[in-house]
């Protein structure tokens, strides 16, 4: 994640096509609930607003700030009443005036090969922990008496 984002690029609005890319490989969709617009026919919106008077103080461009939005969602998003909040691996989180929360992750994919990355690595912690009999080692590799 973020390996896009340069420094100079973040403070400036303009998203280059190769980060575009990346966001759309990324989503996938539209990342409102529900919504299966492709990406490619999505529009890419800051999440939180780029502030263009102070871009030190607005939304960055950033890959974590950066998601895909079909015409309909980003008009909603810019003249709704709903809050969005980023997460940084793509997460979406919607908060509506009545304060329910629906978040979504990020399908596209980039996004599924990172769900493998991060499962291929728990699986493999997992794995340093069970002993050959079936048993939990805490910590990993800790020697287990054996019962009498």
């Amino acid at each position: 994640p973020g390996v896009l984002d340069l420094p100079d690029a973040v403070l400036k609005y303009f998203i280059t096509p190769a980060l575009a890319e990346r966001i759309r490989l990324r989503d996938g969709t539209c990342r409102h609930p529900g919504c299966t617009v492709d990406a490619h026919d999505c529009e890419i919106d800051h999440v939180i607003a780029f502030d263009h008077q102070r871009p030190e103080l607005g939304g960055p461009t950033a890959e974590w700030n950066l998601i895909c939005l079909c015409r309909k969602h980003h008009r909603e998003k810019t003249f709704g009443h709903c809050a969005y909040r980023p997460g940084p691996l793509g997460e979406l989180t919607i908060i509506t005036e009545t304060g329910h929360e629906h978040r979504t992750t990020p399908h596209g994919p980039l996004a599924q090969a990172r769900d493998r990355i991060l499962d291929h690595r728990w699986r493999h912690h997992l794995d340093r922990l069970i002993t050959d009999d079936g048993h939990l080692t805490n910590p990993p590799g800790a020697h287990r008496p054996h019962p009498a």
